[in-house]
């Protein structure tokens, strides 16, 4: 799905934070905007009238910009903030951004703003409030709204879920789960990727993590567990290419359950199974080996 990407004034706007709190800000901004734009189908257009925006104390960016060696400001910082001069200006007026592009999402094509803080009047699925965790985000709430299909729904979730890695079959066992309950495989894959990894032990154990994991997993009443029937292990073995081109088989015992789908419906056949990670595939993601019916 192509995304664009709009830069307003109200990006900017002043908000009264610390000048070391905008300073970083700007540093990750420049960071995550060459990520984004490294993302192929997306594009980012800056509004004119943000030079004219107060983002310091009584300083616009455009002293900022056309002063260098004004005082008291980073010199990092303002190379970072040049940023805004590679991007493409956008002729559309700022109502238009806001009234026609942001609502007029579809299966091919969505926009967002990309700002520093909340802008006012904008629903929050519109806005990429600066940081790549914020750009995932938005993906991923389009991609639950226009998953076209499974095979296009995981190579998306491969772009957005950076800590997974998706056995080759997912995108056939997952067509189960089309399309009553895309927004949940989402919801739950989007919890594995972002608390999975910072909930690992050290030195890891399994069940403590799990533990971990648990106490800040959103689940639908049902937490992650460990496969108790161990003549399910065939089933549950799923093939993955190591750093040596070889298909290596991995037990994907670990599992989330999809208790209710999009319309809150119960269900106990539905299961995300997983491992948490071999070093030697995908540089220790976590396997994604099974995405639909119970096994």
């Amino acid at each position: 799905m192509k995304a664009t990407f709009f830069i307003v004034p109200e990006s900017f706007k002043f908000s009264g934070a610390s000048q070391v709190e905008i300073e970083q800000k700007i540093k990750n901004f420049a960071i995550d905007l060459r990520r984004i734009r490294g993302v192929s189908g997306n594009e980012i257009f800056c509004h004119p009238d943000v030079y004219d925006i107060e983002i310091f104390d009584k300083k616009t960016i455009s002293d900022v910009l056309n002063n260098p060696s004004i005082q008291g400001i980073d010199r990092d910082v303002i190379q970072q903030l040049r940023i805004i001069w590679e991007l493409k200006e956008t002729t559309d007026s700022i109502e238009d951004i806001c009234e026609v592009y942001l609502p007029n999402h579809n299966t091919d094509e969505c926009y967002g703003l990309i700002a520093f803080n909340n802008i006012e009047n904008v629903l929050p699925e519109y806005q990429l409030i600066y940081g790549i965790d914020s750009w995932f985000k938005f993906k991923r709430f389009f991609l639950s709204t226009y998953p076209k299909d499974s095979d296009f729904f995981i190579e998306e979730c491969k772009i957005y879920f950076e800590a997974l890695f998706f056995q080759r079959d997912c995108k056939t066992t997952v067509k189960k789960l089309f399309p009553d309950c895309v927004k949940r495989v989402i919801h739950h894959l989007s919890e594995l990727n972002d608390k999975f990894p910072s909930s690992k032990t050290n030195p890891y154990n399994r069940v403590n993590t799990l533990a971990k994991f648990n106490v800040v997993y959103s689940h639908d009443g049902q937490p992650a567990s460990i496969e108790g029937d161990i003549s399910k292990k065939k089933t549950m073995t799923f093939p993955f290419t190591n750093e040596k081109g070889q298909d290596e088989d991995v037990y994907c015992e670990i599992h989330l359950k999809l208790s209710v789908d999009d319309k809150g419906t119960f269900s106990n056949d539905r299961r995300i199974y997983f491992h948490e990670g071999n070093k030697d595939i995908e540089k220790g993601k976590i396997l994604i080996g099974h995405i639909g019916k119970h096994l």
